[in-house]
């Protein structure tokens, strides 16, 4: 079956692998939109809460620099997602591009890249949820210690 583009171009294919190509990419940028929605939501709302914490020097006091620290590291952490997330996106824009030009070796490692580029997001999102819940662990401990 011979599909034309926009340029006039012909590329053949078989209808098979041209159905399977457009779900794998429909589902690889779903997946990637999920990832970044997930990571944006994830930055936005622990933001929010260091800012209504941080706010508050007595809260701060409270709760230790300890606590407050690994608060930061995840917030790090949080962030880093995100640009994992828009790197994984541009690597994808990129595989696809390879593809289009039949440069399918440079298309194929860059979906390699890209998917090691997600499996880094959800790396990353663990990492920071470790310390979000060690700084909150620390922060109980301190309020715990100061009620008689």
């Amino acid at each position: 079956m011979a599909v034309h583009d926009p340029w006039n171009f012909v590329i053949t294919m078989a209808e098979p692998r041209l159905e399977f190509l457009d779900t794998f990419s429909k589902t690889g940028h779903q997946t990637l939109n999920a990832f970044l929605i997930v990571s944006g939501g994830v930055a936005a709302s622990f933001l929010a809460f260091l800012g209504a914490t941080f706010r508050e020097p007595v809260i701060l006091q409270r709760i230790g620099n300890g606590a407050a620290g690994l608060f930061v590291e995840a917030m790090q952490f949080f962030v880093a997602s995100i640009v994992l997330c828009l790197i994984a996106h541009g690597s994808t824009f990129l595989s696809h591009a390879a593809f289009y030009a039949r440069k399918e070796k440079i298309g194929k490692v860059l979906m390699v890249v890209t998917a090691i580029l997600m499996a880094a997001v959800v790396w990353v999102l663990i990492l920071g949820s470790n310390r979000a819940f060690a700084g909150f662990s620390l922060g109980l401990e301190r309020l715990r210690q100061a009620v008689p």
